[in-house]
This record gives C-alpha cells, structure tokens and sequence, in this order.
C-alpha cells in the first residue's frame, strides 16, 4: 500500500512539474477596468499567471496591453475573437520557442488583423537555421507589426509563411548576426518601418512584398534579395543602400517604382528562370555593377517592360555585361508588352542599357543598290 502511494505521489509530482514547465493561459480582458496582462480578472481562472518562455498565451480580446516585461514561448491570437486586435503596452514581450526545431512564434488563428504595437524579442534558443514562424493561419487574417513596434531578431531565422498577409511598419533590430528574414505571402513594409538589423538578409518564397520606405536593405552588411517565384515592388527611390546583390530564382517580377541601385543581377543557372522588371515611366535610374561574370546560364532571361534608354545601367562600360547575357534580354517600350524593341539592346560606353537601332529606309535602299553594284562587277 504504501507502495503505491509512493508511485501516486510521485506520479502527482511529475504531473504538476510539467505543468509548471508548459502550460497554455487564456486572456479573455474580463475585468471591466482595463486590458493589463498583469490584472488577474483579465485571464481565465482569475489570476495572472507567472509567465515563463515554456507557456503560450492565447488571446481572447480584441485589446491587451503588456503592461510588465514578459518571457512566453507563443503566442496565440485566439480563433474566437471577431474583430481586429490589438496588442499594446509599454513592457518588453520576448517570444522565445525554446525548442530548437522549427517552431510558430506568433501565430495568428483569428480572420481578423492582429496588430502588435509594442517592444519584441523574436528567439528560439538551442535552434540552428531554423524556421521561427510568424503566421497567419486564415486568408483574411493577417499579422501587423505597428509603426510603434520594435521587434528585435535573434540570430535566427524568421518566416512569414502560409496564407494571409503581413505588414511590418516598425523597426526592426538584431542582437547579433546571420539574421535570415524569409517571407511568403503578401508582405509590405510601411513608409514607417525601418531596418537597423544590420544584417537582414530577405529571402523571398512565394511572396508579394511591397515596400515603401528607404534604406529598406543595406547592401554593405552582405543583404541579399532572392526572389523565387514571386514579386517585389519598391515605391520609393532609395529604399536599397550599399548596393545589395538581386539574386533571381525562378519567375520573379521587380516592379520598379522608385530609382535603385543594386550590386550585381544574379539569375540562376539551371532550369529557366526570369527575371521580369516592369518599369515605371517615372524611374530615371536603375544601376547594378559589372554583372559580367555572372553566369546566368542559356535558359536563363531578363525581361524589360517600359523600356527607355539610358535608364538601366550595368557597371560603366559596355563590357559590363557578355555578348550571351545582352542577347538573353528582351525589352519591351511598354508595359503591356506589345511594343518589343526589335532589334535588341546594348550597352553604350557608359555601360546604359540602349537600343540597338533599327536599319533606316535610305541605308536599306543605299545597301541595296551597293550590293547591285557589286554583283554587276562580279559579272
């Protein structure tokens, strides 16, 4: 008997043990008084819970401010809630996966938006060049980081995946480096949003980012954009600094809205991969160094619409590109793409991007008579 009262008790033991190593904690905002983590009527049960990096909090409000500095391991914008939230406050909330495997960090299960306007810390302790998940689990549903947030990443890396959309119009820092920032879906980054990381290198999967802001990505910290069967548009002139490599993999499509200066242009060797940029008539510079060592293959295209001279340039000469690349060009007037520039392009001496001029009417007629000439000698 005794025994078996020793096995119960230490059985009791354990199980409260693991439930103080992870548990799941419900805010429902009930108090009445205000939407403070740290009220206890404000969580199911009646108290506020101690919180640790191994529990998920799930969000049943549309309000909640985190009112005191937090460590959690998720959390969780609850299905139920019905209208776009909020999450605000002035504590420091690090969400820390604490898993090293891949893990949801922020998960938003609401077909609602979920705005978060305060201070993050984004980890996963014990995780190597693993996926940290922010997501969106419904199409209508989406995750906002404000233009009061500060999210910082820790060495990590960190996905925005699955369906929905995401905005970040904050800063965003890192604490140290190697700092991934891959995204899917629709993606857009605020004319508020700033990137101090130092290291944001942004990997594009699946994505539609639109940006609005400038010095977006800092090319002298090894940024790098990779586009994989999906489109970036920058409406603003600027928003990359220091000359980043455009890495393109599969069909990627540059809205080009704003002047930019890249490193070099980069299209995948292997099966056939585009690179589809749209001009606006508004643009007057595109620039990227010498990209004449880049091997882009022979399945490989650049395809130009609203093509104009002198906009585009490669380096500062006309070696700045090969004689194989320039012929993978194809180059539209227009964005529609009916009026193709039917001759082909060139670099000029300064390394523009220009037509190559079509034959006129009088040197048809003068290499015609010319070769009548010629062929009435040769008799």
């Amino acid at each position: 008997m005794q025994n078996k009262l020793k096995t119960l008790t230490i059985a009791l033991s354990l199980g409260l043990a693991a439930s103080s190593w992870a548990a799941d904690y419900y805010f429902t905002g009930a108090s009445g008084s205000d939407f403070n983590w740290s009220t206890d009527t404000n969580w199911l049960g009646g108290t506020a819970p101690v919180l640790t990096n191994a529990d998920t909090v799930y969000i049943q409000h549309a309000n909640s401010v985190v009112d005191s500095n937090y460590a959690i391991q998720k959390l969780v914008l609850d299905a139920s809630v019905a209208s776009n939230a909020t999450l605000s406050g002035a504590g420091t909330l690090t969400i820390d996966g604490n898993s090293g495997v891949d893990t949801d960090l922020i998960d938003n299960q609401a077909a609602v938006d979920f705005k978060l306007d305060g201070t993050y810390v984004l980890d996963n302790t014990g995780s190597t060049n693993k996926k940290n998940r922010v997501r969106a689990t419904q199409n209508s549903g989406s995750v906002t980081l404000g233009e009061n947030s500060s999210a910082t990443l820790v060495d990590r890396i960190y996905t925005v995946r699955d369906i929905g959309s995401y905005a970040f119009n904050g800063e965003l820092t890192s604490s140290g480096s190697g700092t991934l920032f891959e995204v899917g879906g629709s993606v857009s980054f605020g004319s508020t949003s700033v990137n101090n990381t130092g290291v944001l290198q942004l990997r594009t999967n699946t994505a539609a980012i639109t940006v609005n802001t400038t010095s977006w990505l800092n090319g002298s910290t090894d940024g790098l954009v990779t586009g994989w069967s999906s489109s970036m548009t920058l409406n603003v002139d600027d928003a990359v600094t220091n000359r980043p490599d455009l890495d393109i993999e599969n069909n990627f499509t540059y809205n080009v809205n704003g002047d930019a200066d890249w490193g070099t242009l980069k299209i995948n060797n292997g099966a056939t991969r585009k690179g589809n940029f749209n001009i606006d008539p508004s643009v007057t510079s595109l620039t990227f160094l010498d990209s004449s060592a880049e091997n882009w293959g022979l399945d490989e295209e650049m395809i130009i619409a609203g093509f104009t001279d002198g906009v585009i340039r490669f380096g500062t000469g006309s070696g700045a590109l090969s004689a194989q690349q320039l012929s993978q060009i194809t180059a539209y007037y227009d964005l529609s793409k009916t009026l193709e520039v039917t001759e082909g392009v060139t670099l000029n001496s300064d390394g523009y991007l220009v037509a190559i001029p079509e034959p006129t009417t009088l040197g048809l007629v003068l290499a015609f008579a010319l070769a009548m000439v010629l062929g009435r000698r040769r008799r």
